[in-house]
């Protein structure tokens, strides 16, 4: 990845010389929000897309969710582990996924099943959340909602 070292130069003892990666698979991390981190789990499927490899989506399963919370932005990182395969090209072989890419992630999460509405159907008359549901045209019943 990064060469520190030329032809002819000194060096010293434990100086770094080179840095040496296998990009046969990659990480994608993302950051998830504080209110968002019950919902993942490792081992659930991320699909990712990359601009860089545009028409194909990756998937594989979460791998790591870090314990430490980012104070000024409220999200932990998340990781998923991607297998980057060789492709060819006209220049050769190489990789499809290249370092510090962009991309883009969903997570497919499964919800306990619940009756939602919409933010704005829901009314704060006296600090107590309200709805109104239509029992017959023109005539709405008041309910209190969580």
């Amino acid at each position: 990845m990064q060469r520190f070292v030329y032809e002819g130069q000194y060096v010293k003892e434990g100086e770094k010389l080179f840095e040496i990666a296998d990009f046969s698979s990659m990480w994608f991390q993302f950051d998830a929000y504080e209110r968002d981190l019950a919902w993942f789990k490792p081992g659930e499927i991320v699909s990712v897309a990359a601009p860089s490899v545009p028409g194909k989506v990756y998937r594989a399963p979460i791998t790591f969710i870090d314990p430490n919370l980012n104070e000024m932005t409220r999200s932990a990182k998340v990781r998923v582990t991607l297998e980057n395969p060789l492709s060819k090209s006209d220049a050769g072989q190489r990789r499809e996924l290249l370092h510090k890419t962009y991309a883009e992630g969903s997570v497919k999460v499964e919800v306990p099943n619940v009756l939602l509405v919409p933010r704005g159907a829901v009314l704060s008359p006296g600090g107590r959340a309200i709805v109104y549901v239509e029992k017959s045209a023109g005539l709405y019943d008041q309910r209190p909602v969580k």
